[in-house]
């Protein structure tokens, strides 16, 4: 390893920071509720989708477009 990066870019830190935050927080006394877990699941979910749905309408997109420029024959 011969390069260097900002502290801010290394995975390793920041998932180190964000046990570090987790685990004060629980120390602190906050917990998540059920209800607040189901919300983050909704999210998840919904985000999922959402993710899924683009990732769809990008796709068809992209043939349409290598389809209506092309030049030659699929073969």
């Amino acid at each position: 390893m011969d390069k260097t990066k900002p502290w801010w870019q290394s995975a390793g830190v920041l998932g180190c920071i964000g046990a570090m935050a987790a685990g004060a927080a629980s120390l602190a006394g906050y917990t998540l509720t059920p209800d607040d877990q189901a919300q983050i699941a909704q999210g998840v979910a919904k985000s999922a989708q959402i993710a899924t749905s683009a990732f769809g309408l990008l796709s068809s997109a992209i043939a349409l477009w290598g389809r209506v420029r092309a030049t030659h024959k699929i073969g």
